[in-house]
């Protein structure tokens, strides 16, 4: 049994699905069309969304790992010449956490 949706046949739906692409002109194929965007519609970010927007930039403005830095820190470790300022550490640890 076959039902027709909408005024839809089987027939006719295979036919929209057809794998083959419309024939077109070069021009045509080069060109690309923006969707107009007639109904206006208009995005709001909740302050979260904008909050996560600026901590992204702030992360890709960060500074990527100084492998020579890495190194001279792992060799001062190994030969026990890296000495930590522990009232430094702890004061960083600390404000770290107040800024979360």
């Amino acid at each position: 049994m076959v039902n027709n949706i909408n005024g839809i046949t089987p027939t006719q739906n295979n036919t929209s699905r057809s794998r083959e692409k419309p024939q077109g002109t070069a021009e045509q194929a080069n060109t690309v069309s923006k969707p107009a965007n007639p109904s206006g519609d208009k995005v709001d970010l909740s302050a979260e969304a904008k909050k996560l927007q600026d901590i992204e930039a702030g992360l890709k403005r960060l500074p990527e790992v100084d492998h020579e830095k890495v190194a001279q820190i792992k060799d001062a470790l190994r030969e026990g010449s890296y000495s930590v300022d522990t009232q430094r550490l702890a004061a960083k640890i600390a404000q770290f956490e107040l800024d979360l």
